[in-house]
């Protein structure tokens, strides 16, 4: 099995499901997984749990993950964009393929032992206002978008894919990169949003 250790897509504390095999099929699907930022309430200041959102989530609004920066994973190509008209209401899913950039990775950052005559794609979905256009380069930690809820998706979330040739990759988080990126933002950021 493939595997690419990728830079956090959020600058937040965030939480990843795993797709395992067998769970869905498909190229950018299969593999992937779907990344949450979980959160402390920022207007209680206390440290007592984690969630996904605040109040009930019935809002997208709720959902510290709903508007918040997308950062690129990868450094690359962006080959394609696809905008979902429709952003769903949090337990509600649209059976329409959801908004989505898919990124041509840089051939010098893929790992040896992938197959050398394919190309290693990574697609970002359920995303929304997409702030890079296609053929644009785009590196490791750029702001490329913000988070969605739309297409096959009950709540907002990010879904990462990635497959080389005709093989799904999996993926995982490079766990220096985001220490860094937590070093950076500082732990107030991280953890609450402020």
């Amino acid at each position: 099995m493939l595997q690419i250790s990728l830079a956090p897509v959020f600058d937040r504390n965030f939480t990843c499901t795993d797709h395992f095999c067998g769970d869905v099929t498909g190229l950018g699907d299969e593999l992937g997984c779907d990344v949450q930022i979980i959160s402390f309430l920022p207007e209680s200041g206390e440290e007592d749990y984690l969630r996904p959102y605040r109040n009930d989530g019935s809002r997208n609004e709720d959902w510290f993950t709903f508007g918040a920066k997308v950062y690129a994973p990868v450094s690359g190509i962006v080959e394609k964009i696809h905008i979902c008209p429709l952003t769903n209401k949090p337990g509600i899913f649209n059976p329409t393929f959801a908004s989505s950039i898919t990124v041509r990775v840089d051939k010098e950052i893929i790992p040896k032992s992938f197959p050398l005559d394919a190309d290693l794609h990574i697609i970002l979905a359920h995303i929304e206002r997409p702030v890079v256009k296609v053929g644009d380069r785009i590196t490791e930690g750029q702001h490329i978008a913000y988070g969605g809820n739309n297409g096959w998706s009950h709540c907002p979330h990010v879904h990462l894919g990635a497959w080389c040739g005709d093989q799904p990759v999996a993926i995982c988080f490079d766990r220096e990169k985001t220490g860094t990126l937590y070093q950076s933002v500082g732990r107030r950021h991280w953890f609450f949003g402020v």
